[in-house]
């Protein structure tokens, strides 16, 4: 008689009615790849959703081996246990604690048919193969049930080994709601047969679990066995954990049943095959590893063979090779489109599987790196790159704003001797032909934009931050603060993880002694004194943005300077050996010490020295030593950056304390060699002494960083900044226009270019109106008035009368108002033969 087959749960596996209606799934691995890792692999079969799932405790992973793990019946059992299909599941073994090497945990959920709740009540079944390496005692290689996710407290129940609990690693056990229980049976590296029985109750704590080692088979319930009451099961997903110190460890032929010998006798496979999971379609790009699979029972087991078809009803062709359960097709291309199926043949007959489509398309290109915005000086040149990935030729038109580029068609934008009307978005459109081969359509994709910004050309002092109190930093802590300062972008940032203390702002710029070096008034950034290592007491680190002008990037050229005031507390006899009180640049996040290009000041542990030094690039082997003991005094630090496209091009000179005056003075300490980019400017200090920083200055010159940045605002300085020798004098004419040195101050124009001086004069009744140039910010010592006169031989001043003649000249002088000038003088009275006006400079 022919047995009766019904489908059990939807999964495609068919069994006997016979004795075994009963089963609600069994995991033989029989369907996964062999050779390959558990997790993200998900084929259909009975009682499970959804793919296998990796969890951090690890990164190794199970993998699927060949051969099913061989029962060998134990003393006293009346039937043997046959494997499964195949293959089993296993992890190497490994040794040590927590951490990134060992082999980790994977689980996967149950369906509605195997999940328990609290009010779930009766009898469940589950059994399962195990085999442990034993190469030490101890560790944890369980097969767990959780219950929403996989947290600790959500595990239900657990068997294997384990020294959880107060349980010992030297015995298998089990544990149920992390109360652990010993089996009795010492740990040894044969194959064991566990088999659970929860017997389930709607009852609180009225949950009872036995578990038997090894049982006698074919009886149902063995005697003996180890029984724990009174617990509350529920659970949603199934894991496999192997780790800490952990042996290798295997499992195999996971089953769930309502009984223990539909558990735990092998099902009777039907004699044709028979798929018990199916083939899935699959939709991607041309270049994707595709991987069919497809799985049957059957006693013997089944042969495979793959066919294709072009439409999926006929045409079916074998494939060469591909008699496997998996069919795998590397780099895929475009002749892989079609219709596939599998047959599954043996001695007695076959089976077909269903057909499934497998649907590639022409991927657009890939952008590996994206465009990235551009900061550059004017007159400079600028490129913009992407880096993308085809499967054919590509090509590229760069766009800016919405209009092609001429000529622009290389992975590379090079743009040269860019003004500011080059300023503005740019992006790349990358064409790929490969699917021109199959009579397709190219395909193209758009980058990102990336923003071209152009600065002027850095002259003089670039930007100036003086902790100056009136210039927007309130007395108080640094990080809060955001004063609009050139050069900086929004404000002063805490960095986590360096201490939660931050600088503050107090009042009193750091006194520096050099008389050609004038200090901000009104404030220094300062740090309290700790005494111990990295901790959450200590003083801490704060960064803040540079604006673009200031950012280093790989492609920027040229010489910066940058100087600042900086003092340490040394409340020490000498600096802690893990002092650390620098000023840093930084490209990227402040707390990756690799991100760190350039730093100054005190750094005892990564400068292996007390003086103070610097260094680059991060490197232990660019550290320069300037030879100074660390003191309490006030120091300049001066550094000269020369920036280079070449790699390892850049190189920095660091003075302390240098002579002032003459540009760049001699000596200072230089290292070469690095390759220096940088978007942000910190401050640290900890594990150190207290210290403060104060005059943060960028600038295109020595002089510009070190020299005063308010100079004198009288006419002496105001003539030294044009080149008339030495006819610098106030009633000097030097470019012999007629125009004295002290009136060009007066007119803001160039004493040493010649220039009209007075014009469009003209006469209207009693009135007389003339223009001339005018200083929005003449010399302070530079006093300017307007006369006037009907004998050139006594001048009046505006307002005043003289032989019944009064003139009135508006507007005033000395109100600044750069630009040209109209005067108006006003006759009244009597109106004079002629008339002469004058304006007369003079110094107190």
């Amino acid at each position: 008689m022919k047995p009766t087959y019904l489908t059990i749960l939807s999964a495609g596996l068919l069994l006997p009615a016979t004795g075994l209606a009963d089963v609600l799934s069994q995991d033989s691995f029989s369907a996964y790849p062999v050779g390959a890792e558990l997790p993200g692999q998900g084929p259909t079969i009975a009682g499970y959703t959804g793919p296998w799932v990796d969890i951090d405790f690890g990164a190794g992973e199970p993998a699927v081996s060949a051969s099913s793990l061989g029962y060998t019946a134990k003393a006293g059992s009346t039937a043997a246990y046959t494997a499964g299909l195949g293959d089993k599941a296993g992890f190497p073994s490994h040794v040590g604690t927590d951490n990134a090497n060992q082999v980790g945990r994977v689980y996967r959920l149950l369906d509605t048919a195997l999940t328990v709740t609290d009010t779930t009540a009766g009898v469940r079944y589950l059994s399962f193969l195990y085999q442990n390496s034993n190469d030490t005692a101890l560790g944890y290689q369980m097969l767990d049930l959780y219950n929403g996710s996989t947290a600790d407290a959500n595990r239900s129940f657990t068997a294997g080994i384990t020294n959880n609990g107060g349980s010992t690693g030297t015995q298998y056990n089990f544990g149920a709601n992390e109360a652990y229980t010993s089996t009795g049976v010492a740990a040894d590296s044969g194959v064991h047969l566990f088999v659970v029985k929860f017997d389930l109750s709607a009852t609180a704590a009225s949950d009872t679990i036995t578990v038997w080692l090894d049982p006698v088979l074919g009886a149902n319930d063995p005697t003996g066995g180890v029984t724990v009451t009174g617990k509350n099961m529920h659970f949603d997903r199934l894991a496999l954990s192997n780790y800490d110190n952990a042996n290798g460890v295997a499992w195999d032929e996971i089953r769930w049943g309502t009984t223990f010998n539909n558990v735990t006798i092998d099902p009777v496979f039907p004699a044709i095959p028979v798929f018990e999971s199916q083939p899935v379609a699959y939709t991607g790009e041309v270049g994707d590893t595709v991987t069919l699979l497809a799985s049957a029972l059957s006693s013997p087991a089944a042969t495979y063979q793959w066919q294709k078809s072009a439409d999926g009803v006929g045409g079916w062709a074998n494939i060469g090779g591909a008699t496997a359960n998996t069919l795998e097709l590397f780099s895929s291309t475009y002749a892989d489109n079609g219709y596939y199926r599998v047959v599954a043949t043996n001695a007695n007959g076959s089976d077909t599987s269903d057909v499934v489509q497998v649907d590639l398309a022409y991927p657009e290109p890939a952008i590996i790196t994206q465009p990235v915005s551009v900061s550059v000086e004017e007159g400079s040149n600028a490129q913009i790159s992407v880096v993308a990935s085809v499967l054919g030729n590509p090509t590229y038109q760069w766009f800016k704003d919405a209009d092609p580029i001429s000529g622009a068609t290389s992975d590379t934008l090079e743009l040269t001797n860019v003004q500011e009307a080059a300023e503005g978005p740019y992006w790349v459109r990358i064409t790929d032909d490969a699917a021109t081969a199959d009579s397709q359509p190219t395909t193209t994709v758009d980058s990102a934009v990336a923003t071209l910004t152009v600065f002027p050309q850095w002259s003089g002092l670039v930007s100036h931050d003086p902790f100056d109190t009136a210039g927007g930093y309130a007395a108080g802590a640094l990080a809060s603060q955001n004063p609009t300062i050139a050069g900086y972008v929004d404000a002063w940032a805490i960095t986590n993880g360096f201490g939660p203390v931050s600088p503050v702002v107090s009042s009193g710029s750091l006194a520096y002694p050099n008389p050609l070096y004038l200090g901000s008034s009104g404030g220094h950034v300062s740090t309290p004194a700790d005494a111990t290592a990295i901790n959450a007491t200590n003083a801490g680190r704060v960064g803040r943005l540079l604006d673009p002008r200031l950012v280093v990037s790989d492609a920027t050229t040229g010489t910066r300077y940058v100087s600042w005031l900086f003092r340490t507390g040394l409340e020490n006899a000498a600096p802690d050996p893990q002092v650390y009180q620098t000023l840093a640049l930084f490209n990227g996040v402040l707390g990756t010490d690799a991100n760190r290009d350039f730093e100054a000041g005190i750094a005892a542990g990564d400068f292996s020295t007390t003086n103070f030094a610097f260094r680059l690039n991060n490197n232990t082997g660019m550290v320069g030593n300037l030879g100074v003991p660390s003191d309490a005094n006030v120091h300049l630090f001066v550094a000269k950056i020369e920036l280079s496209s070449v790699a390892g091009g850049d190189s920095v000179t660091v003075w302390i304390d240098p002579a002032l005056g003459s540009g760049n003075p001699s000596g200072g300490v230089t290292v070469t060699g690095a390759d220096l980019t940088w978007d942000r400017i910190a401050l640290s200090d900890y594990a150190s002494d207290s210290s403060a920083w104060d005059e943060i200055r960028w600038g295109s010159t020595f002089n510009s960083v070190t020299l005063n940045p308010n100079p004198p605002d009288d006419f002496a300085a105001w003539i030294g900044g044009f080149n008339v020798g030495s006819l610098n004098g106030f009633n000097d004419d030097a470019d012999g226009d007629g125009i004295k040195n002290g009136v060009e101050n007066v007119f803001g124009t160039n004493p040493s270019v010649a220039n009209q001086g007075v014009t469009a004069v003209a006469k209207t009744g009693s009135t007389v109106t003339f223009q001339h140039p005018q200083s929005g910010s003449p010399a302070s010592d530079v006093i300017a008035a307007y006369k006037w006169s009907t004998d050139l031989g006594t001048f009046h001043a505006s307002g005043a009368a003289s032989g019944g003649t009064t003139v009135t000249l508006t507007p005033a002088l000395n109100t600044p108002s750069a630009g040209s000038t109209t005067v108006t003088a006003t006759i009244t009275g009597t109106q004079p033969a002629k008339l002469f006006l004058t304006l007369e400079a003079t110094q107190p």
